[in-house]
Order: structure tokens, then sequence, then C-alpha cells
């Protein structure tokens, strides 16, 4: 798997935290938090630190020392901003380095498709960029009792997402699925990179997200173990020539 590359040059990023409260003795689950915003972080901090229900270890920007923080302190749970650019890459990267930790999101959208591809890379409970600091701490121990607190409608797409994971998001066979490995969706946004279409455009033929689609571009890159999206297409052109491309008009492929 590969590692989300941050650096930790050119920031404020010294892994210094002001909230570091927690005692010896504290057997409140614990908590760190991340984000990109020092007033974000240092607020949720100070009010979740005042709630009283949970131990906070700190509040971070993300970078290389403050992932190092977090495996090094294995906070029973990590909350952090959905609304991140990379958000879903820190969550994957965070799963993968303490899987016992719970991940929490907040400041997350109504965009559907969002939270479930959230879920896919290990986020166990959201909340939404209205809600308040109790609704967070609720949210924190729903996730370290194992429950996923959200809507009937937002059950129903996780429960279909799961039922798509034995038909769409498995590999195509080889006869439909030149490329080795990629799922069917996979497949087809390497096609719509080939036809020169920007991320934002492959988002809107297929009917999902922006972030979908960048979680899509990077399994493709682990899969084929290539760099960028040039070697990607080069990959698909080896294996199926240039007329492998399709339309670029927006097409419903559910």
């Amino acid at each position: 798997m590969s590692a989300v590359i941050w650096s930790d040059h050119g920031t404020n990023a010294s892994c210094q935290s002001s909230f570091e409260t927690t005692q010896p003795a504290d057997r409140r689950p614990s908590v760190l938090i991340l984000s990109e915003v020092r007033l974000y972080r240092e607020s949720l901090a100070a009010n979740i630190a005042n709630n009283g229900g949970l131990a906070m270890l700190g509040a971070y920007e993300p970078s290389i020392s403050a992932f190092e923080r977090v495996k090094m302190l294995c906070p029973n749970a990590v909350i952090f901003d959905f609304g991140m650019p990379r958000s879903l890459e820190i969550a994957r990267f965070l799963r993968h380095s303490v899987p016992a930790t719970k991940l929490v999101a907040f400041a997350v959208s109504d965009i559907d498709s969002d939270i479930v591809e959230g879920a896919s890379v290990g986020i166990a409970g959201y909340v939404h960029r209205d809600g308040s600091i109790d609704d967070l701490v609720n949210e924190v121990f729903h996730a370290l009792r194992g429950e996923l607190h959200c809507s009937p409608r937002l059950a129903a797409l996780l429960v279909e997402r799961v039922a798509r994971l034995s038909s769409r998001e498995r590999p195509a066979p080889a006869a439909d699925n030149p490329v080795e490995g990629l799922t069917q969706r996979e497949l087809k946004v390497l096609q719509f990179i080939d036809s020169g279409l920007s991320n934002k455009e492959i988002a809107r033929a297929l009917n999902i997200s922006c972030a979908t689609v960048k979680n899509h571009v990077h399994n493709i890159l682990n899969k084929l173990n290539v760099k960028c999206r040039v070697q990607a297409v080069s990959r698909l052109r080896e294996k199926t020539g240039p007329e492998s491309r399709p339309s670029s008009d927006p097409v419903d492929f559910s």
C-alpha cells in the first residue's frame, strides 16, 4: 500500500499542541484531532476537553510528525476534518497505520457518495457540518461501541454499496477488462483519463463526486504499480490501443 506523503517543510507542523491534557491515570476514551485549520482544531480541542467525556491527547495539523504522534499515542479515536482536500487519503493511511483506532469525521457534506466512499476506507463515524460538540462526542462513543449512527437513507446507501461489491465493484472478467485487477468502474475512470478528461469532468460523467474520482485514481495507480496518470494510460494503451477511449459525453454507468 502506498503511503501518504506529507512534508513538514514550510509549515508550522512541528507536532506541538496546546491541548495535551490527559493524565497518566486517565481512563476515559482518548481522542486526537487532525485539521489543517488551526481555529477548527484548537476550538474543538478546547470544547471537547471542557465536555469532560473524552481525554484529549492533542490537536495537530496533518503532517509526517503528526502521523508519527498518532502511531505513538494510539488514541481510541482520531477526529479529523472531512473538508480537507486529502481527507480520504488521511483516513486510508490512518486505518492502515493504527487499525485499532476509530476514525470519526466532522464537517461532512450532504454528498452521499463521499460518505459511502469514506466508509469504504475505514471511517467509523460522521458529523455533519451543522453538527454540535455534543453530536461529535456522541458520535465518538457510537464508533467506539462499533455502531454507525446514521440516517435510514445513508444506511440504505451503505447496504447498496455492499451489494455492489459482488457485482460492479469486483474485477471484471478478462474479456471485458483488459487491464488485470481493475474493477469495471476503475477501468471507466482510466478510459476517461485517456480521453483527456479532468477529475471534475469524470465526476460529472459518472455522477459521482470529485473526491470519489480521486480515490479511484489512487486505486488505479496502486493496482498498476505506476506513479502517475500518464503511466497508467500507457499501460491501458499497451493492452487495448487508442480505440478503447469512451465518449466524453455524460453517461449513466450505473
